[in-house]
């Protein structure tokens, strides 16, 4: 226990693990602030007559909610039309000398005034509305904002990524280059007890922070714009619209956390594997950001990053709720696969090859970082080294 304590100590505090982690938690808050762009700037700005129709209709599609929407687009039309017949009076009278009072005017035109204010509230419910009808078995109205920035995108977590990056590579490669590994790996317990106390302390770091991290974007999101209704089906957000999956937009989000717990816990082997197998810290960094990134950003089919078998598909997680798209005009002789769903079959396939992949690494670093053939080389070397300086 003594030795696992000073491991913690020797990441967070040596290593500045712990300045790391509060400097890559603040930028996440920031990060949150700068990118959200999800958000429905429109709903924003006339968020209260939104807010007010909402009410009205909030949840399934109805009869009466049918009914509501026809009788409102009568009102408003029928207020745009008496507005301008009572304007369309006013200076009439104007012209012939039959001047209606200001106070008269204004008395009769605040009602219609007022009833089409509220125009474009009714405008984004009714867009909403439109949306719903075609799938209404599945499809609510709620306040999407919130969910939409929390659920509708794929973006990597940069924050996370470059903090495991910056918290894993030296739990190795600083035993390598300090030549601490020798010492260690001579002493009762620096063998295979040193390698699972390392990967055991890594998978804890890499557990806590991610659901500090997804906490964090909870948290966020709740305060920002409000995540009601959470169980509403998945299709009511726009972003899910063709998807086949029956969840619902809470347990959504908590999938998604899992999934990038686990993606996070894959990403965090293959450093250690890549740290073990190199030794240097700076390619450690390389090799790993290359892994993620260059798919990441080089695949323009967003859909084949979530078939390979590697972490990038779980650590961005909204992906596997989204079901087929395809872009294109009727006339289009091939129509663009715009996103393509995975299947339940292609999800376990992924995951067990992913699962399996890891335990492969983690075998084969252990067994790397333990062997005692390269550690008589380095004493060997170390004893040259010493020679030539005498």
């Amino acid at each position: 226990m003594r030795d696992f304590i000073f491991e913690i100590k020797k990441v967070l505090i040596y290593q500045k693990g712990a300045w790391f982690i509060l400097l890559l938690i603040l930028l996440k808050i920031l990060s949150l602030a700068i990118l959200d762009n999800s958000a429905n700037l429109s709903l924003e700005a006339d968020k209260e007559d939104y807010l007010f129709y909402l009410e009205q209709v909030k949840g399934a599609l109805t009869e009466e909610n049918e009914s509501f929407f026809r009788d409102e687009s009568e009102k408003i039309a029928s207020a745009k039309v008496k507005l301008e017949n009572l304007y369309s009076d006013y200076y009439d009278g104007v012209l012939y000398n039959q001047v209606m009072p200001e106070a008269e005017l204004d008395s009769l035109s605040k009602p219609f005034e007022e009833q089409i204010e509220k125009e474009k509230g009714f405008q984004l419910i009714y867009d909403q509305y439109m949306y719903v009808r075609e799938n209404p078995d599945n499809r609510y109205f709620l306040y999407t904002n919130g969910w939409n920035a929390l659920l509708a995108h794929e973006r990597l977590d940069l924050s996370m990524f470059f903090l495991l990056l910056l918290l894993i590579a030296p739990m190795f490669c600083n035993e390598y280059e300090s030549k601490m590994d020798i010492i260690l790996l001579s002493s009762k317990k620096g063998r295979v007890t040193l390698v699972l106390k390392k990967i055991l302390l890594a998978f804890g770091m890499v557990t806590l922070l991610s659901l500090l991290f997804s906490l964090i974007e909870y948290t966020y999101f709740h305060f920002q714009y409000g995540l009601s209704d959470g169980h509403y089906p998945i299709q009511s957000l726009e972003y899910f619209h063709s998807s086949l999956k029956n969840m619902s937009l809470f347990e959504a989000f908590i999938r998604s956390s899992v999934y990038k717990l686990f993606g996070y816990l894959c990403f965090s082997v293959l450093i250690m594997f890549v740290s073990v197998c190199t030794k240097k810290t700076i390619l450690t960094l390389f090799i790993s950001t290359v892994v993620i990134l260059l798919p990441y950003f080089g695949l323009t089919a967003r859909w084949i990053q979530y078939l390979l078998p590697l972490p990038l598909g779980f650590m961005l997680g909204s992906g596997f709720f989204r079901g087929d798209e395809i872009a294109g005009s009727a006339d289009a002789i091939e129509p663009k696969v715009v996103f393509r769903a995975i299947t339940d079959t292609e999800f376990t396939i992924i995951a067990v090859l992913l699962i399996l992949i890891a335990l492969t690494m983690i075998l084969l670093m252990t067994k790397k970082f333990i062997n005692f053939q390269s550690i008589r080389k380095e004493i060997q070397s170390i004893r040259r080294e010493a020679g030539e300086k005498q």
